[in-house]
């Protein structure tokens, strides 16, 4: 994955989006496409190939979502911001579904706390977010889940990079509230990350895990009051 800072924002259609579809393909608000990897494409040729995320900043809100290479919806993934530090979120693609929260804070040790539901089965991760090795992760409790729900969590989770990195460049992109050092869209798609690494972790990805650590951390630190 390429630096996620060196990221930007654009409201283009992706590169090989088929030209008989509507660009946005969904809403009426401004939609960007998920930059992803080569390689990540060449693993899921059966699967997405494209991604398109949605801030809804007067719903608090974002979407994610899925299509296949003739420009069909495969998923989705819905984020609700629904208290500082809180959110929920429903995933789907076909007949799978998770639902799930994620509660973020920042212990006394410095340490960032991901509290994670999914399908009403809770695990906690805890670690350091500038720690790129993964050495200070530490899980607590287990989520078992069914195949095809862990592939649809690792599928999104893929995306956990991109979307911190499309958080990071909105900032400069969207209005800020004075009280919060990032605007209300870039803390949607901060939150997003977190929601698709932290759900990917439950499936014991370590990439996951400290892919979801990092965005908890931008967004504890630095979304206080974005989307007051």
């Amino acid at each position: 994955m390429a630096d996620i800072r060196s990221i930007t924002l654009s409201t283009d259609p992706p590169i090989g989006w088929p030209q008989e579809r509507p660009w946005p393909p969904f809403g009426t608000g401004p939609t960007f496409p998920v930059p992803t990897e080569p390689d990540l494409l060449a693993v899921n040729k059966s699967g997405p190939r494209f991604f398109a995320l949605q801030p809804a900043e007067s719903k608090n809100e974002a979407q994610l979502r899925a299509y296949n290479a003739e420009g069909i919806e495969w998923g989705k993934t819905l984020v609700q911001k629904v208290a500082e530090n809180r959110l929920s979120f429903t995933m789907s693609q076909a007949n799978v579904a998770v639902q799930g929260a994620v509660s973020v804070s920042k212990l006394d040790n410095g340490m960032i706390e991901i509290k994670t539901t999914l399908n009403r089965q809770t695990f906690t991760l805890r670690g350091f977010p500038d720690d790129p090795t993964g050495a200070s992760v530490e899980r607590i409790g287990a989520v078992r889940l069914g195949q095809d729900e862990n592939a649809l969590l690792q599928q999104f989770g893929d995306l956990r990079g991109s979307i911190l990195g499309m958080g990071l460049a909105a900032t400069d992109t969207f209005s800020i509230q004075k009280q919060a050092k990032r605007s209300c869209a870039s803390c949607l798609f901060v939150g997003a990350a977190v929601v698709v690494g932290g759900g990917c972790c439950a499936t014991l990805n370590p990439g996951c895990c400290v892919g979801a650590l990092a965005a908890a951390a931008v967004l504890v630190e630095d979304c206080q009051g974005a989307c007051a």
